[in-house]
């Protein structure tokens, strides 16, 4: 029998959506071009995607956006 504090809970489509702030259907196409990993639930397209696969998602996001953050050092530069 799985142990619930070791397995990870696994998050709908909607509720994948819900967390990131963003529609069902942008988190199918993260699913889709391999950006966010999911399991496939059902034969009929559903999907599953865990709460640490989903957090690495958010990682990943996070660190792109610090990385393309503006370095320049001109004062005033708000780019």
């Amino acid at each position: 029998m799985p142990d619930s504090e070791t397995t990870p809970k696994m998050l709908t489509v909607a509720e994948t959506a819900e967390r990131l702030n963003v529609s069902a259907d942008l988190v199918r196409s993260l699913i889709a071009n391999g950006s966010l990993v999911a399991s496939r639930y059902s034969a009929r397209g559903h999907y599953r995607v865990s709460e640490t696969a989903l957090d690495d998602f958010i990682a990943r996001r996070e660190a792109a956006s610090l990385s393309a953050a503006c370095r320049c050092t001109r004062k005033g530069c708000r780019r």
